[in-house]
């Protein structure tokens, strides 16, 4: 990382650039530019009343540095070939002409598709840890909804669940109506579940639903409940599925309130309709026949339009004496794969690091 100088700015200026470091730290590119590019007018207003020496050149410096931490990268390069380093204090001095190395290089026309393609390989090596060293390094490569959806699928990686969650939900309030996006979410819990780290699958989906609180990942923490009901002692069995239960619910009641696009986005009613299912499922081995029946009833009501490999049976007449079968025909293994497999972010992630451009 390129030094700065450490030198006091003026109330102002140090406002907005702390500001702007905030925004950054949160992923909120659009923000940062707008406080850094703050800081440094006001920087370069100050600098303009002065009459020359030491400070005035101090001042331009100051200002450059707002400007390349905001990424206008060409207007810090501008300022600081302006910059007349004999007269900067010596603790400064040293530090230009690295900075105008690092601005040249961030304005070179191939910069952006470099810095993509160097995520691009550590992606496809699997080294999150690197690729988000970095993405912190360089974060205005990367559109903001692009930025926190890649740092998401990262920290999911590292397992830091709620740094995830909270990209996550970074990426989908910038992008609401994004239905692929918020699906993504489902990808990694289940894909944990299927490696036997239970424990994991379930600390990221209760992550998810606290700070991403949506169909998706209310469907996904039920999910997870089911099969801690399945690995349970029989005396924390019905704790299990009262949570599971709960989360269905919630995931049915939100859904509902979904914009008629979403609602019917194939994928979305499929996965939905299949956590009606598992729960319906739960609710009669559990002996609550007449709430499992009911559940059963919404997931083939919803299921019945859903685009997924399955066929959903049209009816279903008395679920309590078919049950055993139906959990067998399921092959829940196989259908949650097919989820997991159909919502991962790995080919979003590619499409987002392929293109050239910022």
């Amino acid at each position: 990382m390129i030094k700065m100088p450490l030198v006091n700015m003026s109330g102002a200026a140090t406002l907005a650039a702390a500001e702007g470091l905030a925004a950054l730290g949160v992923g909120d590119t659009v923000r940062a530019r707008q406080k850094y590019a703050e800081a440094g007018a006001i920087l370069e207003a100050e600098m303009k009343v002065r009459h020359g020496g030491g400070e005035k050149q101090l001042l331009r410096f100051l200002a450059a540095t707002q400007y390349y931490k905001g990424g206008d990268y060409q207007k810090a390069q501008d300022l600081a070939h302006k910059i007349d380093a004999r007269v900067l204090p010596k603790n400064v001095r040293g530090l230009l002409p690295q900075f105008l190395k690092d601005v040249k290089l961030r304005t070179s026309p191939g910069y952006v598709a470099g810095i993509r393609q160097t995520l691009l390989k550590l992606w496809q090596q699997k080294q999150p840890a690197e690729s988000l060293a970095v993405l912190q390094e360089h974060p205005y490569v990367l559109p903001p909804v692009s930025l926190a959806f890649v740092r998401a699928a990262l920290c999911g990686e590292l397992a830091n669940f709620r740094a995830a969650a909270l990209f996550f939900a970074n990426a989908i309030r910038q992008a609401p109506d994004d239905v692929g996006l918020v699906l993504t979410t489902a990808a990694q819990p289940l894909l944990l579940r299927s490696q036997d780290r239970l424990a994991e699958a379930w600390e990221y989906a209760q992550c998810q639903v606290e700070l991403v609180p949506h169909p998706v990942t209310f469907v996904t923490a039920s999910i997870i409940c089911y099969h801690r009901a399945c690995t349970a002692h029989a005396e924390d069995r019905k704790t299990h599925f009262a949570e599971q239960l709960a989360f269905v619910e919630k995931a049915w009641d939100v859904y509902q309130k979904l914009d008629l696009m979403q609602q019917n986005h194939p994928d979305m009613r499929a996965y939905v309709a299949f956590g009606l299912e598992l729960a319906g499922t739960m609710g009669l081995r559990q002996g609550n026949k007449q709430r499992g029946k009911e559940v059963w009833e919404q997931a083939v009501k919803l299921g019945a339009n859903a685009s997924h490999p399955w066929k959903q049976r049209a009816s279903v007449a008395d679920p309590s004496e078919e049950v055993s079968q139906a959990v067998e025909a399921w092959n829940l293994s196989e259908r949650e794969t097919h989820f997991f497999t159909r919502f991962t972010p790995e080919p979003s992630i590619r499409q987002q690091l392929e293109v050239v451009g910022a």
